[in-house]
Parts: structure tokens; sequence; C-alpha cells
């Protein structure tokens, strides 16, 4: 990835950064924070679902983010050449992230080298699943259980980028992006080829039912979206059978990322 020469001066930060950096995994009742630097090919989904189930899922403590009468839900999807965390080269690493949009106040300060901040959102994890065995044993190491996955194929046709993550020859979801683009707000702020900051807050509850916080700033250089795009889910792929099987309607962005700052904690 990252072919585009506006991002080309970032790497000497980021190489930088992670020669000073030892890795870590987050041990139980304790915060940790990790730098991750990537390369990547990355998607990211939005679709709207009915809210009770999600509602039932994330308990009372929580309010879930509502437009038009239907929970926001997000497939995050990553599949890198090269893993970095705190220093330490993990290999190749596949990621899928199902997470649940809930309500929260906002505070969002600018990310160095992006273009664009973004404003913050808050997500309850659904389900989670990797493929590199080191990135699995940290998120055993903090209380969370990954799905198993079998692969992540990200590309694109003539005219469209598609993808799928198969979790088993049985489960999967599969996607097309089309060139259209959603008239949406965000649609007005952001373009192809801009730098964007990110925060996101995930709440993820662990085997015992504590709950996790992680706080993610990351880096990332826009290539397409939003688009419109369809989602077809074939079995019960998020591991809590909230999300139907069938076709569904979805908005879609593309990344190059360049780096992600965790800070979690019990």
């Amino acid at each position: 990835m990252m072919h585009n020469g506006k991002i080309a001066s970032l790497w000497s930060m980021v190489i930088l950064i992670l020669s000073f950096l030892p890795f870590e995994v987050l041990p139980q009742n304790s915060t940790s924070q990790n730098f991750i630097f990537k390369q990547c090919a990355e998607h990211v989904l939005f679709f709207r679902m009915e809210p009770k189930p999600f509602q039932d899922y994330v308990g009372d403590e929580f309010k879930l983010h509502v437009d038009e009468g239907k929970a926001v839900v997000s497939l995050f999807l990553q599949d890198c050449s090269q893993y970095w965390v705190d220093g330490q080269d993990l290999g190749t690493n596949q990621h899928a992230h199902v997470l649940v949009r809930v309500t929260a106040e906002s505070e969002t300060n600018a990310i160095v080298g992006a273009e664009i901040t973004l404003p913050q959102m808050t997500w309850f994890s659904i389900s989670a699943a990797s493929t590199n065995p080191l990135d699995q044993e940290a998120r055993q190491a903090s209380g969370t259980s990954p799905l198993n996955i079998e692969d992540i194929k990200l590309g694109e046709n003539d005219s469209t980028k598609n993808g799928r993550v198969i979790f088993s020859e049985d489960m999967d979801y599969s996607w097309v992006i089309s060139n259209q683009k959603a008239d949406t707000p965000i649609s007005q702020m952001i373009g192809s080829n801009q730098i964007l900051g990110f925060h996101h807050k995930i709440y993820v509850r662990d085997g015992s039912g504590n709950l996790i916080v992680k706080q993610i700033e990351a880096l990332g250089l826009l290539e397409t979206g939003p688009n419109l795009a369809q989602l077809l889910v074939n079995g019960s792929t998020d591991g809590s059978r909230l999300i139907p099987e069938g076709p569904s309607n979805a908005l879609a962005l593309t990344f190059d990322p360049v780096w992600a700052r965790v800070t979690a904690g019990h």
C-alpha cells in the first residue's frame, strides 16, 4: 500500500516511534497503551438493523445510536501484509470486527498528520476475529475471545470494489461497493486521497461480564467513499445471532491505514 506521495513522509516518523516502543499485551485489571503500525487494505461498511436485539445485547447501561429507527452496525475489515505492535513485527494479519454504535458525549482533538479529524464515535463490540496467533493471544489476555476466521478477500473489478470474509464454509459476509457516492453529511466533509484522523471508543465485554474500554486514535488515507454498497450475510457470522441472513444496503469506505494508538483498561 502506501502508494500515495502525500503520506510518504509519515513513514520515517512511524518507524522512529516504533524503534522506541516495547511490546506488551493488556493484562487483566490494568490499563495499557499500544501503538500499531500496519500495511493493510481496509474496508469499513455501515448498515442498519432492527434495534431491539442489539439493545438487549449491550444492556441497559448503554443507549443505541438510532438512525431512521434502526441500529447502526459497522463491519470493519483489514487484510494486512505487515502488522507491528509496539515495535514487534507480528507478521501478516487479517482482522474482522462487528460493532454497534451507542450514544456518548464526544470530545475530539485533532490527530497529528490528519487533514481532517472526524468526530468521535462510540461503539459496543459484537464480535471480533483475527488470523494472527499473537494478536489472538493479546485479545485473550485482555479477557476477550476472538472468533475463528478462515480468510478475508478484499479486491476490485473494473468498476467496483468487493470483499468477502469467511468464518467457515457455511458462514461468511460478502459485499460489492459501487461507484455511486452516498449522499450523507460526511460526504460533504471528506474526499478521496485525504488523510483522515479518527477517534473511536469501543466497549468490549470480557468472559466474566466485565467491561473493557478501548480508546482508539488512528490515521489513514481515504481511498473510496462513502459509496453505496450491497452486503450479503450467509449464516450467523456475528457469533451472537444478531445479524440475520440475507442482503442489506450499506455505506462503504476503503482506506490505506497508517497507524493507530489503542489505550485499553477495565
